[in-house]
This record gives structure tokens, sequence and C-alpha cells, in this order.
């Protein structure tokens, strides 16, 4: 079972909320990819995120997604990522 290919798809067609998709996405991450920050999560979380809503159309969704990353970065400390993903 692929948690993140529902949380995407959920995302997309509103059945989940920016809130609920970085929330998985996030522990997502700590689990399967180890890191160690929350800075690190939002910037490979939107990296996963804003393409797939972009290819599905999600307009509404894809701009709630920017603005809690934009949320997300700023509580951080940082509107740029320390790193980006390649």
């Amino acid at each position: 079972h692929c948690y993140t290919s529902d949380m995407l798809m959920g995302l997309a067609d509103g059945t989940w909320s920016a809130s609920q998709a970085w929330e998985t996405c996030r522990l997502n991450r700590k689990l399967r990819f180890g890191d160690g920050t929350d800075e690190a999560s939002v910037v490979h979380c939107d990296a996963l995120v804003a393409p797939a809503l972009l290819f599905h159309e999600a307009w509404d969704a894809l701009a709630d997604w920017w603005s809690l990353s934009l949320q997300l970065r700023r509580a951080l400390g940082t509107d740029q990522p320390a790193f980006t993903v390649g």
C-alpha cells in the first residue's frame, strides 16, 4: 500500500487538506528516508507534491499547498531552502 500515492490523489481530488498531506509526507520522509529536520522534509515534500498537482491540474489544491509550504518555510526561519533537490 502506498500512502504517498493516496495522499497525492486525495490532495488533488480535495479529500485531503494541505496540512494532512504535509503531515503524511513529513512522517513518510522521516521514516523512510531519515530526514533529520522539517526543513529537509518540506523541501522534498514540495518537490513531490507540486509537480503532481500541476500534472493533475488541481489548481486550488496547488494554491493551498504552496501557501502552506511558504508558511512552513517561513516558520523554519527561511524562505529559501538550505539545499535543493536535484
